[in-house]
């Protein structure tokens, strides 16, 4: 069985995916730090950077945008207004990333079964369902006549041509709406945002089962729902925060270190935009079987260490550090295991060979933001944002009618300044609430029932 988990509370969405009883991946969106990927801006031209055909672009933030074209004559000129998506998630994740924001002219808005394409003059079938496009070919032509143009998804093709038409509509629908806003308006403003959460649902594929604790959720999902007809997953309102085994594994990913077997471990590292994960055997192995103990343990790290780029959501460039085996026969087995999984992540991993040091390079360029950026200041330190997360949640557990909370310095600056309506909302939960700054609590909080 395949479900996702969602919880929602104070402005923090989390979501995981549970594919036979195994967790496989987490999604997170939080309203301090929304992704900007994918939405859909009027954007006005400022000025251009022509050694590097790129022409910079207002959309109406604090942080400009950029169009880069291959050839720099079609750049829009200066002053023009122009029709942009985002096509990277913005600086607004990372206080101390200054750079632009990565736009596109070419449209495109997606759903379970396709991705509608304004700008293309055709209809295909994707790469994955290649096999089935000559079965359905009264259905690309269906749909051309409809005036869709764009990609029909693999999953497209389960759901029935009746249920793909309607997806049609309600994209012909966002993009109308798109049109009319960029005919009427001029001032750089957004005129379309995706739902994260939707989107996410749209790429972990179909779900037996979906599970959560808020109304709204349900709301959101009931209408994503409608649009795969007999396919789509059941659903149910469970109690609030995730299951406490779904729960343990989501703090796992605060620690830097991930057990395997006899005392092997990987080691995640962080570096930027690239990412590190290094395979160490441990010390229980004789010197005379080394070489099949490497293999093993080898062979043990592959699926845990791509189940770790999943729940991670790890991007960019990433390296997997192997133990240094010698026998070419060994390598070739490694290097034929990642091959076989790494086709099963549905954000694009792809493996690019093994060197002969024993570095597995990979490239993965995820929908959603980095999970350490939004958890994490370094691989073993929260950030001021994530503690209060936390610190909220754990009130809801605490019954009476006084609480206090103690907290450190950053901690309780934070919750005051970016957490300030919820620390009010929290305030009439309780007769009398105290918050208390405390030095030495560091980045650690504690919360005291009387």
């Amino acid at each position: 069985m395949k479900q996702a988990v969602i919880t929602r509370a104070w402005g923090q969405t989390r979501a995981a995916l549970i594919d036979q009883d195994w967790i496989s991946e987490f999604f997170l969106d939080v309203k301090h730090r929304t992704s900007l990927k994918d939405s859909v801006y009027i954007g006005r031209v400022t000025d251009h950077v022509k050694p590097l055909n790129r022409a910079l672009v207002d959309v109406g933030l604090d942080q400009l945008g950029f169009i880069e074209l291959k050839n720099p004559k079609f750049l829009p000129g200066v002053g023009k207004k122009v029709l942009v998506q985002a096509a990277s998630h913005g600086a607004g994740l990372d206080p101390e990333d200054h750079t632009l924001l990565k736009l596109t002219t070419n449209i495109s808005f997606s759903l379970p079964g396709l991705v509608h394409m304004p700008n293309r003059e055709d209809v295909m079938v994707s790469t994955r369902a290649k096999a089935q496009a000559k079965e359905h070919s009264d259905w690309v032509d269906a749909l051309s006549d409809a005036g869709f143009r764009g990609i029909i998804r693999s999953q497209g093709l389960t759901v029935g041509l009746k249920n793909l038409l309607a997806q049609w509509d309600h994209l012909k629908s966002v993009w109308a709406r798109v049109q009319k806003g960029c005919s009427v308006l001029d001032k750089p403003t957004c005129l379309y945002t995706p739902s994260p959460l939707l989107r996410w649902l749209d790429l972990v594929g179909p779900l037996d089962e979906i599970m959560t604790d808020d109304s709204e959720v349900m709301k959101e999902i009931r209408t994503w729902q409608s649009l795969w007809g007999d396919a789509s997953p059941v659903l149910r309102l469970e109690e609030p925060g995730f299951p406490a085994p779904v729960e343990e594994a989501w703090q796992d990913l605060y620690e830097n270190k991930v057990p395997l077997s006899q005392g092997a471990s990987l080691q995640m590292h962080t570096m930027g935009p690239a990412a590190l994960i290094d395979v160490n055997s441990g010390s229980g192995f004789a010197s005379h079987e080394a070489e099949q103990t490497f293999l093993k343990v080898n062979l043990e790290a592959v699926p845990e260490a791509l189940r770790q780029i999943r729940m991670r959501n790890l991007k960019g460039m990433i390296l997997i550090d192997f133990i240094t085996m010698k026998t070419p026969h060994h390598r070739k087995m490694l290097e034929q295991k990642l091959k076989s999984l790494v086709k099963n992540d549905p954000h694009g991993l792809i493996f690019h060979g093994i060197t002969h040091l024993g570095l597995a390079e990979l490239t993965r360029e995820s929908h959603f933001p980095h999970l350490a950026r939004l958890l994490m200041r370094t691989v073993i330190s929260k950030t001021p944002e994530a503690v209060c997360y936390e610190l909220l949640q754990a009130c809801m557990t605490h019954r009476g009618t006084q609480l206090t909370l103690e907290m450190g310095p950053e901690v309780y600056t934070t919750l005051h300044e970016t957490f300030r309506d919820e620390l009010a909302h929290l305030k009439t939960l309780f007769a009398n609430l105290t918050v208390t700054k405390i030095s030495t609590l560091g980045n650690q909080f504690q919360l005291v029932n009387r």
